[in-house]
């Protein structure tokens, strides 16, 4: 029988699902032949709800629970995604056994009454095995410790009562669970790992997104801009005419390297299309796409013949224009043309490209 602590800010659907903390403990399934067994993990939950300063739900499938609310109001100002801090209380039982030990753990914590106690010696790892408080050891207890460890002793006991209520009549005292220790403020370092991908997370979104805004800035001002009065930093410095066997020529002032990306040209200037040559260098490759059509968010490489690097840059290219921009590629020969993506390049005839140009599909 599993039962599992959700520990968040709200008791919003969405926010138990994304932005949540959760700790499970395991009980054998005899526990369920317990005549109160219900009550029993109702009331362990609500001593849990006790030590915890945000919002608690509870969920167990053989109890028929599920995000079934123990505390709603949260008491802390800080969010559970900044938080890793716990409460750990531990069961343990005869050494001997392979099963000795239960830990519980309650995420951000109420504040503790006992004074603060450095942790591990400097250099030295943390354990909590060896910081762990003995609850029957403590001496000179003030009456506000003495409230906090009254609640920590409840719960010990009805952890314990639940996993011995599960064993046969017969076992001995040495085999059954006993509350053995506590700590109190214990920094845990599945959450703290936990916290820093998250704040990586983070970081990488946001730069992703000023990538992204820079991005529409740019093609912003690319589509106010009429294709006549392409900019000259757009123009290409040098190379024009360098392919093998191509006649550079010049279409409203601009130098093409083929005549073929001529003809393209005026076929996207008879349909209206407008269009941006050569505008920058794409993906990791970092290769300049002839084509541009700002309105239809769509790239064409013009190309009399493929060489060997256009067989693995131009997949390159899709992928990341499809990734980063959702935009489409496409490659436009003598004779045919091409759909690219990340995998293939796949063959349509020159009636269906266009088709799919003055469509925008």
């Amino acid at each position: 029988m599993k039962l599992t602590f959700t520990f968040a800010d709200s008791t919003d659907p969405i926010h138990l699902k994304k932005y949540s903390y959760s700790s499970s403990i395991e009980f054998p399934d005899e526990a369920l032949q317990l005549p109160d067994c219900r009550e029993r993990v109702l009331k362990l939950c609500e001593l849990v709800g006790k030590l915890t300063t945000v919002v608690l739900v509870v969920s167990c499938s053989k109890l028929g629970l599920r995000d079934f609310p123990i505390k709603t109001i949260k008491e802390s100002i800080y969010s559970t995604r900044h938080l890793w801090h716990t409460i750990v209380l531990r069961l343990e039982r005869d050494s001997r056994l392979r099963d000795n030990r239960h830990d519980l753990k309650i995420m951000s914590p109420i504040q503790s009454p006992f004074p603060h106690y450095p942790s591990s010696k400097r250099g030295r790892k943390p354990s909590l095995t060896r910081e762990l408080r003995r609850h029957d050891r403590l001496k000179q207890i003030s009456p506000q410790e003495q409230a906090y460890l009254d609640i920590i002793e409840a719960l010990g006991a009805a952890y314990a009562g639940l996993l011995n209520g599960s064993l046969p009549a017969d076992t001995d005292k040495g085999s059954q669970w006993q509350f053995s220790g506590f700590h109190p403020d214990w920094k845990d370092p599945t959450l703290i790992n936990r916290f820093n991908k998250r704040a990586t997370e983070e970081r990488r979104q946001s730069r992703l997104a000023a990538k992204a805004q820079e991005r529409m800035q740019k093609q912003q001002e690319l589509s106010k801009a009429s294709p006549p009065a392409v900019s000259s930093a757009y123009e290409p410095k040098t190379g024009a005419g360098r392919r093998v066997g191509a006649v550079p020529g010049v279409f409203k002032g601009i130098q093409f390297r083929s005549q073929l990306e001529i003809r393209f040209v005026t076929q996207l200037e008879e349909m209206g299309i407008r269009w941006v040559y050569e505008p920058e260098r794409l993906s990791d490759g970092n290769y300049l796409v002839d084509f541009y059509l700002p309105d239809l968010k769509i790239w064409v490489e013009v190309k009399g013949r493929f060489e060997p690097r256009d067989n693995f840059l131009l997949k390159d290219v899709a992928a990341y224009l499809k990734r980063e921009r959702n935009e489409r590629l496409y490659a436009f020969s003598a004779s045919k043309a091409y759909a690219i993506n990340s995998r293939s390049f796949n063959e349509i005839n020159h009636k269906l490209f266009w088709s799919k140009i003055s469509s925008g599909s």
